[in-house]
């Protein structure tokens, strides 16, 4: 009987310093199955580093466009003023201040590009 209690004892010590741990080990079995799922569709294990330097160069990229975009107007704006003066200072200054846009979005291209190399993420230089 005094041996059917210390068996007890001892399996329920045992259950009850084992359950805790169940959580961590089937955390660990799930990150190596996710893993292997995210591997085998494709997925990359990107840091989030990586994520946010791959977002700001897509922005970047969007910006270049814009910056196009604007350039592109001021000039159809300038050739369509027909003479008016008023038209003609509107794209300028578009131009102007586009230029201006553009050198900006240059530095922070520079500045993201020297910040990834520090970083040691992805140097993907490329907008877009």
């Amino acid at each position: 009987m005094n041996l059917l209690k210390n068996f007890k004892k001892l399996m329920l010590s045992i259950v009850l310093m084992t359950v805790p741990m169940a959580p961590a080990l089937a955390t660990g079995i799930l990150n190596s199955t996710t893993n292997t799922y995210a591997a085998t569709v494709g997925f990359g294990q990107n840091s989030l580093v990586d994520i946010v330097f791959q977002f700001i160069y897509v922005i970047l990229g969007l910006l270049a466009i814009i910056t196009l975009v604007l350039i592109i107007y001021a000039g159809l704006l300038w050739m369509t003023a027909s003479g008016s003066e008023e038209k003609v200072q509107k794209a300028q200054g578009i131009i102007r201040n586009t230029i201006v846009g553009l050198f900006i979005i240059m530095a922070s291209w520079g500045i993201v590009v020297y910040l990834s190399t520090i970083f040691g993420t992805a140097t993907n230089t490329t907008t877009g």
